[in-house]
């Protein structure tokens, strides 16, 4: 395989991404519900999409969110949730929305106290919770068809949501508690 010729070279201003507009636009832009193409959508590890073309933002972050409380609430779920966040650009955007939906419906969060937590690690903390425990146990979705469900109940929660409402609340009986996961 040849390589690329851009390889080892700085990008060109013209091929970077407007991270502001990125973000903007994430809280801004509502989703065409008449269009497939942007509803909710996993890949292998979360959702995909971005938010230029109306596949990755608030309305789509508080959708699933809702579906997961949801979720929570009808299978007395009601121990922690614990959440982490990458390096991508929108990833502290989609956590802060998260939260507050999470906040809203008194779900106690636990995050890490670093800035960026991989996936791993939100595994491994969730391994060690559950450990010796028969109850109160937290949950990964890591199966497709748990996912199809959340993808069900979030597109539920789009066609309710007409417009993208993020949920807020200035205090809760559950805050979210920071600290080590490992």
């Amino acid at each position: 395989m040849p390589i690329h010729p851009l390889a080892g070279k700085p990008a060109s201003p013209d091929r970077l991404v407007d991270v502001d507009r990125l973000r903007g636009e994430f809280y801004d832009r509502t989703p065409d519900l008449g269009d497939r193409s942007q509803r909710v959508a996993f890949g292998t590890s979360g959702h995909r999409g971005t938010s230029l073309a109306g596949t990755f933002n608030a309305a789509h972050v508080v959708a699933i969110t809702q579906a997961i409380c949801d979720y929570r609430r009808q299978a007395g779920t009601n121990g922690p949730l614990f959440i982490g966040k990458d390096t991508h650009a929108l990833s502290q955007p989609a956590f802060e929305t998260s939260l507050e939906v999470l906040a809203a419906h008194a779900v106690e969060v636990l995050i890490d106290s670093a800035d960026y937590t991989p996936t791993p690690v939100v595994s491994h903390a969730i391994l060690t919770h559950n450990r010796g425990r028969t109850t109160g146990l937290t949950l990964q979705v890591a199966t497709r068809r748990a996912r199809s469900r959340l993808v069900d109940a979030a597109d539920t929660c789009e066609r309710r949501m007409r417009v993208a409402r993020r949920a807020r609340c200035a205090s809760s009986e559950h805050p979210v508690r920071r600290g080590k996961l490992t």
